[in-house]
């Protein structure tokens, strides 16, 4: 009864969580009745889209990272709809390091949606850096190659050299971009 007055609550979330955790039940959500399962996942997407239309709310930040601390504990709190729509209002770039400690705990499809949700969204630096971090350099091998590319593509747009050479080290297959690109800047002697 607790849980389930605290779950509705706004702003109570991580105290809810704590609780749980305290009674070992999110190891074990057998230990938690049905209609407290159901009021937690009502919390989580509540505080992770915003109360009003299911559109998150860009003034409540806390919110956001709640609900991913909350589903981070809970894992089998939401099925992967559920966990997608959460993710996606959770990783709005102002926080990735919350996002990416979630996604960690999700299954395995929510990982890949999470990759493909970043580089579909040109965040290719971030994309990268989730998909080496979750193992999933294998499902996204050209990755890391399509964010060097991009981010040497701007450097030299804007003639910034060193980033241009240090985004090439340890990928000769963007040598030869580098040099052309750093001779059309007019910097020969680098090239």
């Amino acid at each position: 009864q607790v849980v389930m007055r605290l779950a509705g609550m706004p702003g109570h979330l991580k105290t809810v969580v704590k609780v749980v955790e305290a009674w070992r039940a999110c190891a074990a959500p057998a230990l938690l009745a049905a209609e407290t399962r159901d009021a937690l996942a009502r919390a989580v997407r509540r505080e992770a889209l915003g109360a009003l239309g299911g559109a998150a709310d860009p003034t409540s930040a806390t919110g956001h990272v709640a609900a991913a601390f909350a589903l981070s504990a809970m894992p089998w709190l939401l099925d992967e709809a559920a966990a997608r729509e959460v993710l996606a209002a959770v990783d709005d770039g102002s926080r990735d390091d919350v996002a990416e400690k979630l996604t960690a705990r999700l299954s395995r499809d929510v990982q890949i949606f999470f990759v493909e949700r970043r580089r579909s969204s040109e965040r290719l630096k971030a994309a990268a850096r989730a998909a080496k971090a979750l193992g999933l350099e294998g499902t996204f091998p050209t990755l890391d190659l399509e964010y060097r590319t991009k981010a040497l593509e701007n450097a030299l747009r804007h003639n910034v050299r060193e980033a241009a050479v240090g985004l090439t080290l340890g990928e000769p297959r963007l040598h030869r971009q580098c040099v052309e690109g750093l001779l059309r800047i007019e910097e020969a002697v680098l090239g």
